[in-house]
């Protein structure tokens, strides 16, 4: 992998799930859950920074496959907030040029690069998978919804 990257850290609503097909609700992308699967399965380590992680179908089972999940209600901090991005290197105990993180709000984005975070504004998840896959040096397959 390129980069020395160690850890992928992911926003949750707006990255790994969105507006359902029927524009009710949320649902979870199946691709990129799959990513998670797959970043895990080379040793990348997986964090989430959310303001609020309920509401889509399946919400336990994604969040289980983050190894820490930083809910700003909890943690008393907010996006673009610097600090919550530090917490979760401190959590996972690594610097933050060793993170990734994925967003869909640029400001987001620009908070986690403050501290020194590469960042992905994520478009959708096809455009976000294209540009992780970029940066890591992997390759990942949408499959079948």
């Amino acid at each position: 992998m390129d980069g020395g990257f160690r850890a992928v850290i992911f926003d949750y609503r707006g990255v790994i799930a969105g507006p359902s097909a029927e524009g009710e609700g949320l649902r979870v992308y199946p691709q990129m859950v799959a990513a998670l699967d797959r970043l895990a399965a080379h040793g990348l380590r997986l964090g989430c920074i959310t303001n609020n992680t309920r509401g889509a179908p399946g919400d336990a089972a994604v969040l289980a496959r983050f190894e820490q999940v930083v809910e700003s209600a909890r943690v008393g901090l907010r996006k673009p907030d610097p600090r919550i991005f530090a917490l979760m290197g401190e959590l996972l105990d690594l610097r933050p040029q060793a993170c990734l993180y994925l967003d869909d709000i640029a400001a987001n984005c620009a908070g986690a690069a403050s501290i020194g975070m590469h960042a992905i504004k994520v478009e959708s998840p096809e455009q976000a998978l294209g540009e992780l896959g970029a940066v890591l040096g992997m390759a990942f397959d949408r499959p079948a919804d």
